[in-house]
């Protein structure tokens, strides 16, 4: 699967490659009310899923780690 750790900031769309499509699968601390049904991450800006993998360019410039 495609899970990445947001290093720096929250996921947004701003904060990711262009159409990419992305969901939480753990929420992060601050937005966990809004989540209610998702794990609270120990990640500070939780862990999310997209639809394709990220290429090595697009993990490093948009600051991911692979989870």
């Amino acid at each position: 699967m495609n899970f990445y750790i947001p290093l720096y900031r929250p996921a947004h769309w701003t904060t990711l490659p262009a159409a990419v499509k992305w969901e939480y699968v753990e929420a992060p601390f601050n937005f966990a009310s809004l989540y209610p049904k998702l794990r609270v991450s120990k990640h500070t800006h939780g862990v999310i899923r997209t639809d394709r993998a990220l290429t090595a360019d697009e993990i490093a410039t948009f600051q991911l780690k692979p989870a």
